[in-house]
This record gives C-alpha cells, sequence and structure tokens, in this order.
C-alpha cells in the first residue's frame, strides 16, 4: 500500500510506483458505410435521380466503457475495498445501428 499523501507528505512515493499506462481499456470499432447511385433520367442536361443508402455501426458491435481504476485500499489489512476494481464500467455510449435511406431528384 502506497504511503498516504498529506500536506507534509508530497515526495512521489505517496503516489506508488504503478508505470503509466498499465491498464488497457476494451478497444473501440464503429463502421459507418455509405453507397450511392446516379442515375440520369433523360429529361435534359443535369437531371438525374439519386439513390443513397448510409449505415452507421453498420456490424452493431458494442463497444464497452472504460475500466474501473480506483482502488481504495483499507487502512488497516491494506487490501484493496472497492469490489469492481478492474472491471468493465458498463456498455459505452455509442448508439446500435442505423440504416436510412434517400431518393433525390437532381434538376
Amino acid at each position: 500500500m502506497p504511503t498516504p499523501c498529506s500536506a507534509t507528505n508530497k515526495t512521489m512515493a505517496c503516489f506508488g510506483n504503478a508505470g503509466n499506462g498499465i491498464l488497457y481499456g476494451p478497444g473501440k470499432q464503429v463502421w459507418d458505410m455509405s453507397l450511392a447511385k446516379r442515375i440520369p433520367v433523360g429529361l435534359g442536361e443535369g437531371r438525374a435521380l439519386q439513390f443513397r443508402a448510409e449505415a452507421y455501426n453498420i456490424w452493431n458491435h458494442a463497444n464497452y466503457g472504460g475500466v474501473n481504476s480506483s482502488a481504495a485500499y483499507n487502512e488497516v489489512g491494506g487490501q484493496n475495498t472497492n469490489l469492481s476494481f478492474g472491471l468493465l464500467n458498463g456498455p459505452g455510449a455509442n448508439d446500435m445501428r442505423i440504416i436510412q435511406f434517400s431518393l433525390r431528384f437532381e434538376y
């Protein structure tokens, strides 16, 4: 257990000796995709129909939140009292799969 920090003890030893970047959280994958097709309609130059399909988070991948990195130590025994230390915080804030279609007439 690290030495407690106080107004008189401001040394680096009170912060422990764990290195920077020793906890890794879950990765994040969000795939967005769109397909578009422009179809000339023959009613003059520049007139066409455009069909468009867009998908956000197309694979519907679950992106979890960060890892709970708050360790709380007991003063007497020096054991961790935070039972959720090292566990995932829960699902992320990402939306589920969203698909939208559009049809546009260009003139």
